[in-house]
């Protein structure tokens, strides 16, 4: 169990490291959250692996290297999410995020500068001063990465309908698997620390050991989700497009006007679905509204930060999606159903659903297909 451990870790470890540099070679914001997010989890997993193989016992000055690292998943998380749903750019009190996990390593320096002798005994009697301050320690790393991921989950309820409405599929996929990894590992961290803190593991069992373990296997296998995510699925390491402010900045559309045009263009698109018009140009849906087309134009750009075919294409390609999902269309073409939807040629069509969804139609049929098999 423990050559599997050691193998699992050191393999989190290579592929997260590599997701690190690749994210840090984009050179893009928000980018270098993620990139921190995942150098913390190859932080992790490297010492969990030097410590299955008994480097950490060889090289005592190891202990406590990765303490303070949990610290940054939070803080990385949460500011990676909320500029990816916002737009929001880099601001220096963001860094203020990272002063709990500065403020950790200044208190450990006194046990970092211990000779390796010192540690060598913490090793064997783990219960003195650093022992139970530890322990104290924990409890704030659980609470304050919860924290985090709480107020992660809070900013997708805010913005759930610039979620659905904003971003590509392939990025909403993304989100998830960060997501779903993080309530994951925050769920065996604070599961192994209810257990050994109230005395309820069974009896000859060490819970706390075995929830670590089981922390770092999802740990592990998050990385690799991770990886499989976001390197395959290229675009989700591109932010959403989020319009450009200068751009309109002489708007003559006051904040009320801009909220009652948008409701207008929904209300036209969710329920008389005028997509499915292939002929539907700005310039048309402007004078059904209106307006003009560069008060239209400004709209879309401004609230759903998109251009007008951008913003058209995604509907029809979520018809299509449903179409696809409909045994009763089962025995229709795609390019059928795609006309059916307002596409009006095949290449326009899979330029815009492969942009969409990541995945070319036929792709997303055959996925279809074996989920319901």
């Amino acid at each position: 169990m423990r050559e599997i451990s050691a193998l699992l870790y050191g393999l989190g470890a290579a592929q997260a490291l590599l997701l690190t540099g690749v994210l840090a070679r984009r050179q893009r914001y928000p980018l270098g959250w993620l990139a921190l997010l995942t150098g913390a989890f190859a932080v992790d997993l490297a010492l969990a692996a030097a410590h299955v193989v008994g480097l950490v016992e060889r090289w005592p000055h190891l202990l406590g290297v990765d303490f303070p690292v949990t610290l940054l998943y939070g803080p990385a998380l949460y500011l990676y999410v909320r500029a990816m749903l916002t737009g929001r750019s880099a601001r220096r009190s963001d860094g203020l995020h990272l002063v709990p996990f500065m403020l950790l390593v200044l208190g450990l320096l006194p046990f970092y500068l211990q000779s390796a002798e010192a540690k060598v005994q913490f090793l064997s009697r783990p219960d003195g001063f650093w022992s139970r301050m530890l322990r104290v320690l924990t409890a704030f790393k659980l609470a304050h990465a919860s924290g985090y991921l709480l107020s992660t989950l809070y900013l997708l309820v805010r913005y759930r309908k610039r979620l659905q409405q904003l971003w590509l599929t392939v990025h909403r996929r993304w989100l998830r698997v960060l997501l779903l990894g993080g309530l994951a590992l925050a769920g065996f961290g604070i599961g192994g620390y209810l257990l050994t803190a109230a005395s309820l593991a069974p009896v000859g069992l060490d819970a706390g050991s075995i929830f670590d373990d089981l922390t770092l296997w999802a740990l592990a296998l998050f990385v690799c989700a991770l990886s499989y995510a976001g390197l395959s699925l290229s675009p989700a390491f591109v932010p959403p497009a989020h319009p450009e402010k200068p751009r309109y900045a002489r708007s003559g559309l006051d904040p009320e006007a801009i909220a009652r045009i948008r409701e207008q263009v929904l209300a036209l698109m969710e329920t008389e679905k005028l997509y499915r018009q292939p002929d539907l140009t700005l310039q048309a849906l402007a004078e059904r509204l209106g307006i003009s087309p560069h008060n239209l134009s400004e709209v879309l750009n401004t609230v759903f930060g998109q251009s007008f075919y951008d913003f058209i294409n995604g509907y029809r390609v979520r018809e299509v999606q449903a179409l696809l999902a409909d045994p009763n269309r089962a025995h229709l073409t795609i390019l059928a159903l795609a006309m059916e939807a307002g596409f009006s040629s095949k290449s326009t069509f899979n330029a815009a659903f492969k942009k969409h969804t990541g995945l070319t139609p036929s792709a997303y049929r055959r996925r279809v297909l074996a989920r319901k098999a």
